[in-house]
């Protein structure tokens, strides 16, 4: 198992990272099975469980389920409730999210009954870490509050930063990055005052994956290299060698191959001299892919081969982490022009990323099968695939891109009507006080103005109980509108998305089944021409796009006339790349939906960003989401 920074953090947040455990031998641990007492065969089979959850997580589970048969014969509740953890951590491992659920609660069940603090921490943080998982944001910011009252309550300076970095890890996820790093800076600034070294580096390393996330690489390395400097060398070569990594990783992103080749080689030197074979495979693989983008073919077949002899040494060769090495293969011989080993690749990788639903891999291989598919002239083949690669879009990234959506619409108009209320309550409260004073007054002239009197409180009574039906008129409205807002907004979700790449994929076909027409043969002219004339039934000029347009002006009333406000000169096709950008389009879905490169994307944002007088350094993105 290749572990990257969630799983790490995993380990440390939950208090399991036993070097003392490790120390020891598998012979030594599984002779302690033969022949020690029940209490110490139970003890070596938690610490089999973390040797294999590196190695072999089937291995890991067994050892698992054998613990807590053992642990459940002893009546040792904490026991018990220990062993359901280390179930639920390696479920984890195997992306088996029920499995690990189902675990968590039981250990919570039994922390509950025999009020143990250590097992209820460390049951909310695995229940936190698959609601995350599942993309059950509100569970998972609940478990980790649960978790952090405890860690408060013990006064536990290291737990709560700990907690604060997960639930900015939460936020992140959540796409709400001023949250992200509000807790972030939180769980940095108190690890730096208690000076816990290893968690300070870690609220440091969330911090830069946020800005990194934001498309903010400057800052993100900045963050990189002040986590370099207190997760030292010497002291944390590990961490350590994974922030060399990353900053190759951003680099790598940069298009700035010489300094991502000069990080990775420095992790890879670190990794290899500490014996971690499994993150030295990481670094193989990524410099591998680096020298593929660099034509620099032998030197790319030499680090994929040694990642992919690594898995199989240590015993991962049927993991998800697998499939990357396999795809990256894949990648290799197609640019090789080796097709029968290319396809052999893609489709194995497909199948490990599939069978642990690694959900952005599966897209990327789904991808690279279309066009290898297309490449090879096996059009059918290659349609087959694309129309999974869109369904796969429909059920992850469209999704996803609705939620975001309808999120910020609604927040928007769910704070505005909630400000109309607090101020109505607040004209009600001002009204009912003078109302008061003014009974007083009155009170004290009753023998000479009970008439007045009488009209007065008449009045402020109505006058009440109007409020309270404004109030509750405001506060129906306002669910209606939100109604509406959801509805419109998941038309212009499904309807961008039915956009994306619908039209290209066909010209494509067409144009080479146009081409292959060109060729002599009768029988197979009059079928492929037959297939143009459907396809050119498909194909739709702008009606999609003022489809689009429609519902984008529905939820976005002053957005073209705010644009216009800024530069009447936007050019429509200008006009139709904020919309996208609006909506937080990646460059690769807007030159699917514009029908256009994404080389040409990147140079029409440029010319935008003169139009909209951008300071170098600011941020386009973010410019245009904050135009109402």
């Amino acid at each position: 198992m290749k572990f990257h920074q969630p799983i790490l953090i995993l380990f440390l947040s939950l208090g399991l990272w036993l070097p003392g455990g490790h120390a020891q031998s598998v012979g030594k641990l599984k002779e302690t099975l033969r022949s020690g007492s029940e209490l110490e065969q139970l003890g070596a089979l938690h610490k089999l469980i973390y040797k294999y959850n590196e190695l072999s997580l089937d291995t890991a589970l067994i050892y698992g389920r054998q613990s807590l048969r053992l642990a459940t014969e002893l009546g040792i509740d904490s026991l018990v409730a220990k062993s359901h953890l280390r179930m639920s951590t390696t479920f984890y491992f195997q992306s088996q999210w029920d499995s690990m659920m189902l675990h968590s609660l039981a250990a919570e069940k039994i922390g509950e009954r025999i009020r143990s603090d250590k097992t209820l921490r460390h049951a909310y943080q695995l229940l936190a870490s698959v609601s995350k998982v599942k993309s059950d944001y509100g569970a998972a910011i609940k478990y980790n509050h649960k978790s952090l009252e405890i860690y408060q309550a013990a006064n536990d300076t290291t737990g709560i930063a700990t907690i604060y970095n997960n639930i900015s890890r939460v936020y992140a996820d959540m796409g709400e990055y001023d949250q992200a790093l509000a807790y972030a800076f939180k769980s940095e600034k108190l690890a730096e005052q208690a000076k816990v070294l290893l968690q300070w580096g870690l609220a440091t390393t969330s911090i830069s994956h946020c800005y990194k996330d934001m498309d903010k690489m400057e800052k993100s390395k900045a963050y990189l290299h002040k986590a370099l400097g207190i997760l030292d060398r010497d002291s944390f070569p590990n961490r350590h060698a994974s922030i060399l990594n990353s900053l190759g990783n951003i680099y790598n992103r940069e298009e700035k191959p010489d300094s991502a080749l000069y990080y990775f080689t420095e992790s890879l030197a670190m990794y290899e001299s500490m014996g971690n074979l499994i993150s030295a495979g990481v670094i193989h693989n990524n410099l591998g892919t680096l020298f593929l983008d660099k034509g620099e073919w032998e030197k790319s077949y030499l680090h994929l081969k040694k990642a992919y002899d690594i898995d199989f040494e240590v015993g991962i060769e049927n993991t998800g982490d697998h499939a990357y090495i396999l795809k990256d293969l894949g990648r290799y011989y197609a640019t090789r022009n080796m097709p029968r080993k290319a396809e052999q690749f893609f489709l194995e990788g497909l199948q490990l990323a599939q069978k642990y639903k690694v959900a952005r891999l599966e897209e990327s291989l789904l991808d690279e099968l279309y066009l290898f598919y297309k490449n090879t002239e096996q059009y059918q083949k290659a349609l087959g695939f694309h129309e999974q690669y869109l369904d796969h879009i429909n059920k992850t990234k469209g999704l996803e891109t609705e939620k975001q959506i309808a999120r910020l619409e609604a927040k928007y108009e769910s704070e505005k009507k909630e400000r109309e209320i607090a101020q109505l309550k607040m004209q009600g409260e001002i009204q009912a006080s003078r109302a008061h004073v003014l009974q007083v007054g009155i009170l004290a002239l009753i023998a000479i103005a009970s008439l007045i009197i009488f009209g007065i409180l008449y009045k402020k009574r109505n006058e009440k109980k109007l409020f309270s039906i404004k109030q509750k008129m405001l506060e129906q409205e306002k669910k209606e509108l939100d109604k509406e807002l959801e509805y419109k907004t998941k038309q212009l979700t499904s309807h961008a998305l039915h956009m994306v790449q619908k039209n290209k994929v066909l010209q494509e076909l067409k144009s080479n089944i146009q081409e292959a027409a060109k060729n002599p043969g009768t029988d197979i002219k009059k079928t492929l021409r037959s297939i143009v004339r459907r396809i050119n039934l498909n194909i739709q000029s702008d009606e999609d796009w003022e489809t689009f347009k429609l519902y984008f002006e529905q939820t976005n009333q002053n957005f073209y006339k705010n644009l216009a406000a800024i530069n009447k000169d936007l050019t429509p096709t200008e006009l139709k790349l904020c919309a996208l950008i609006k909506l937080n389009m990646n460059i690769k879905e807007t030159a699917s939906v514009l029908n256009i490169e994404p080389s040409s994307v990147k140079t029409a944002r440029h010319r935008i960003r003169k139009k909209l007088n951008l300071e170098q350094g600011q941020d386009l993105t973010g410019y245009i989401r904050m135009i109402g």
